[in-house]
């Protein structure tokens, strides 16, 4: 035999030793059988073991550090772990391949599995309940979450900076405040792209989880939870996203969200990183809690319009945005009407019923302009619209404040624009400050502006402009002097769009509010004026 061929028998040989070593060192270790408890098991293993865990109810909270097979004998329903630290995870995997499989993983107020900084950990097959967070990836790639139920917690299935996820047949339901959340630590989409398909629900509807899909329709669904993420040129329309998760774009841009209805989630509508959309005509209510209607963050030229946005913490948030038109919207009923920072136009819209400010600006350089802001303010530091932490740049007029408290500024902002011909917001035709309903000032000399200026509370700003409208003609909606069609049209079109209107002029019936009563109560008077009364709350005729 030569030199080469007992080499090549000698190389065999080892390769053949070796293998067998590996195949040997895996074992299996059963709990309670060979080890009393999981933790004992697994500090007892080495790396390729598999331990197998017997029917019972095991009190711990586990840590595994190496790439371990941890299985139930006869799934999740006989073999339960249950925190023994309350504020511990029950599993936290801190270690590379990784399967956990058919338990239930309940009662913490961490994490009822945890996975930090390791790769390619499956999780399959598991009942996890009564948690802070369900099943939560941090800075994991490739995790493989498979049939799991995740039911009952503050939060249900979380991706943080974790990328390329496979999800499927996961069923989530009833996770307090979201039930599928991803997120990352900057900008880059690389963190939320993940293959999560439609066989994953939220209570009992399907997950659609869009990953660089362009010109996309995505038309009535009836969903548990949609996100687009990379996806150009979209239109999401007539969706119903009720009781479940949010309607999301993360770096999508050029799309429209238009005709959608998202209650009873935390972020309804959620703009992130995402550039020249519009989101319109969409319904977003009853997200309370720490819930918003619509959420805007970091993101370039978006356009929110004629949206309902009522009874929820925050109607619309927006933040790290540049040139965001916020416009035409109903926002009523809410904690805080708009939650808004810095480079926002804020135009048309009725503000109502806040439980506390009906505007909060924590920016600078925003326009405030013909937006109708009442009734907002339930507290003694509340107001229709505060400006807090000095800040300056900002542009407010042309807007109908009637609120027990109607302004805060502790900063250096502009109340008025210069006096200019147009139709102002009580009907008059010459634009410069605000109405105030509490303004208690003079207009000698008829111009529609107040003699004195408004004092506006938390330091030296005025309204050196302020509307006045004693000479208001209740029901003359244009100010033309008469009242006709076109007036009947202007009033249905603040009930339907909200565009402002008076209440000294359209509030026909003198209750307090305009609606469509007092639409008909016009067109009567219109067609029949001996029949009708007009009984506006001023400037009655």
């Amino acid at each position: 035999m030569n030199w080469q061929a007992i080499r090549t028998l000698v190389l065999l040989a080892t390769a053949m030793s070796l293998l067998s070593t590996d195949i040997a060192s895996a074992d299996t270790i059963c709990v309670p059988d060979d080890r009393a408890r999981i933790q004992w098991a697994v500090d007892n293993a080495t790396d390729g073991d598999t331990i197998i865990v017997q029917d019972g109810t095991y009190s711990e909270n586990v840590d595994v550090n190496k790439r371990l097979v941890i299985r139930s004998e006869n799934g999740a329903e006989s073999c339960i772990v249950d925190a023994s630290d309350p504020h511990d995870h029950v599993f936290e995997i801190l270690s590379d391949s990784v399967v956990i499989n058919g338990f239930t993983v309940r009662n913490t107020a961490g994490t009822g599995i945890h996975v930090a900084d390791s790769d390619h950990v499956n999780i399959s097959d598991c009942v996890v309940e009564n948690n802070v967070f369900g099943i939560r990836t941090t800075s994991s790639d490739y995790s493989d979450i498979t049939r799991n139920i995740v039911r009952d917690n503050t939060n249900g299935i979380c991706l943080a900076s974790s990328p390329y996820a496979t999800l499927t047949e996961n069923t989530l339901s009833n996770n307090r405040v979201r039930n599928l959340g991803t997120s990352g630590t900057d900008s880059d989409s690389y963190w939320r792209k993940h293959n999560i398909d439609t066989t994953n629900t939220v209570n009992g509807k399907p997950v659609y989880y869009y990953v660089d899909s362009n010109d996309l329709t995505i038309e009535n669904l009836d969903a548990g939870h949609i996100t687009l993420v990379d996806c150009n040129n979209a239109t999401v329309r007539g969706c119903r996203v009720i009781g479940c998760d949010e309607l999301q774009l993360t770096s999508t841009d050029d799309s429209l969200i238009e005709g959608n209805t998202v209650c009873g989630t935390e972020y309804a509508i959620w703009l992130l990183y995402s550039s020249n959309n519009v989101v319109r005509g969409n319904t977003a209510n009853d997200n309370d809690g720490s819930g918003n209607g619509i959420r805007v963050q970091h993101g370039v030229d978006n356009r929110i319009e004629n949206n309902t946005l009522k009874r929820n913490y925050m109607g619309v948030y927006a933040e790290g945005c540049e040139n965001t038109t916020i416009i035409n919207n109903r926002i009523e009923d809410n904690s805080y009407g708009c939650w808004l920072y810095n480079q926002n136009q804020i135009l048309h819209n009725t503000i109502q019923g806040s439980e506390y400010h009906g505007l909060n600006i924590m920016g600078g350089e925003n326009q405030v302009a013909e937006n109708t802001i009442i009734d907002n303010g339930n507290t003694s530091w509340s107001c229709g619209i505060a400006l807090s932490g000095s800040l300056s740049n900002n542009l407010i007029y042309n807007n109908y404040f009637d609120n027990p408290n109607n302004a805060h500024d502790d900063g250096v902002n502009t109340w008025n624009t210069t006096n200019t011909t147009g139709h102002n917001i009580v009907g008059g035709s010459e634009i410069g400050g605000n109405y105030w309903g509490d303004y208690e000032g003079d207009d000698a000399d008829g111009d529609g502006f107040g003699e004195e200026a408004y004092d506006i509370a938390g330091g030296l700003n005025q309204d050196y402009l302020p509307l006045v409208c004693a000479s208001a003609t209740c029901g003359d909606i244009t100010g033309d002097g008469t009242i006709d069609t076109v007036d009947l049209v202007l009033l249905l079109k603040h009930c339907v769009t909200g565009t402002p209107v008076d209440l000294c002029i359209g509030d026909i019936d003198g209750n307090g509010n305009i609606n469509v009563l007092d639409v008909r109560l016009l067109m009567g008077y219109i067609n029949n004026p001996g029949g009708y009364s007009l009984h506006c709350g001023c400037g009655e005729e």
